[in-house]
Formats: structure tokens, C-alpha cells, sequence
């Protein structure tokens, strides 16, 4: 997967820093580190957006109040699953019950995908 490669990527770059550095520890540059931390954050951002991608395509007219019930209820969850690849679509199934995607639905309702934190 990307991320998987992402992560390999990362890693290696990491790898050959401490190899350039070898007498410093990776605890005695706090800029090195601060970049680590950015880039791994920017891998994550970067997935998590693409995992999000398809979802306001399954969105129906917006709601006056995002609450539990309007937002389930607009959101078309066999169109969703339907553009997921048969391999991906159990971890999907499974991922649209979380509450942390349940919010991702309720920001889209209020504020749009364009305004989205995923948004590109």
C-alpha cells in the first residue's frame, strides 16, 4: 500500500541521517526530529485523505442541523462501499461505524467539503 511505502521511505531517509550523524543520538537534534515528526504527520494526513477521498460523493443535500440521525440518513453508504475495491471492502465496512468517521460526515455537512481538513 502507500502507506506502507510511505512509511519504508521515511524510514530509510531516517536510516541514512543517523548514518551521516553517527556520533549524535537522534535526541541531540530536536530539528531533525521536529522534521521526523513532520513527515510522518504529513504521511498520515496524506492517507487518511485518501481514504476519505470518495465520501462527499455520497453525501446527500446538506443539513440544517448535523445531527446523528440527519447525517446517517444522508449519507448513502451502499453507493459509498459500491466504489471500494472487493479486498478493501470489509476494512471500509467496518470504518464508516467509527465515530471518528461519523464526525468527518458531520464536518462535511456543516461545512462543506471544500472546507474539509482532508481537502486538497
Amino acid at each position: 500500500s502507500r502507506l506502507r511505502f510511505g512509511l519504508t521511505e521515511l524510514r530509510a531517509n531516517f536510516e541514512a541521517l543517523l548514518d551521516l550523524v553517527p556520533r549524535c543520538g537522534f535526541h541531540e537534534h530536536p530539528i531533525d526530529k521536529v522534521s521526523f515528526d513532520h513527515a510522518a504527520q504529513r504521511l498520515f494526513l496524506s492517507f487518511t485523505a485518501e481514504l476519505l477521498n470518495d465520501v462527499p460523493g455520497a453525501l446527500g443535500p446538506p443539513c440544517e442541523a448535523a445531527t446523528m440521525e440527519s447525517v446517517s440518513s444522508s449519507f448513502q453508504e451502499g453507493q459509498f462501499l459500491s466504489n471500494v475495491s472487493e479486498r478493501d471492502r470489509p476494512f471500509f465496512t467496518s470504518f464508516i461505524e467509527t465515530s471518528a468517521f461519523f464526525a468527518h460526515l458531520q464536518a462535511l455537512h456543516l461545512f462543506g467539503p471544500a472546507e474539509s481538513p482532508f481537502a486538497e
